[in-house]
């Protein structure tokens, strides 16, 4: 048996399109909608439908769980955030596959992993702002120097006809 499919949403062009094709699909396709949505776009499709908004407007935040499935927790929040004209979406998600050994696996290996590309990051940095520093030095050596044109005292003779 599959998991019902939830589209929140559903009342919308994109999320009514996604209904159709799951319910054409043969999928159990459980629908979110907010009690003013208008549902014509799917009011021939046998769903099951629930009411209810996710999103908190003032905080800009869509937040989710798992309903049905695999994982013992699986959950988390879309946040939109706006700044410098355009707008970015921030997802965080918290999950747990129900395996307590994973991490003590995958840690060691991820702690060693992140601290390799930590030294490395900070030894590019390092080596940036050397050569940065040894060009800032060559540069006020070169003021240091006393200033001669290159053609000084040349006299040339110039055709200035018109």
């Amino acid at each position: 048996m599959t998991a019902t499919k939830l589209v929140i949403g559903a009342s919308g062009f994109l999320g009514s399109h996604v209904t159709r094709q799951l319910v054409a699909a043969g999928e159990d396709v459980r629908v979110m909608l907010r009690r003013s949505s208008s549902t014509k776009g799917i009011d021939d499709l046998a769903v099951e439908r629930c009411y209810g908004d996710v999103f908190d407007d003032a905080a800009l935040r869509v937040d989710y769980r798992l309903l049905e499935g695999d994982l013992d927790t699986f959950e988390g929040s879309w946040t939109f955030l706006d700044g410098d004209g355009r707008t970015s979406v921030k997802l965080g998600i918290e999950y747990d596959f129900g395996v307590p050994t994973l991490a003590e696996l995958i840690g060691p290996t991820l702690h060693k992993k992140v601290r390799e590309n930590a030294e490395m990051m900070l030894l590019a940095l390092k080596r940036q702002a050397e050569g940065a520093a040894r060009r800032t030095e060559g540069v006020s050596a070169l003021r240091d120097q006393p200033h001669v044109e290159p053609d000084a005292g040349v006299e040339r003779d110039h055709d200035v006809s018109a």
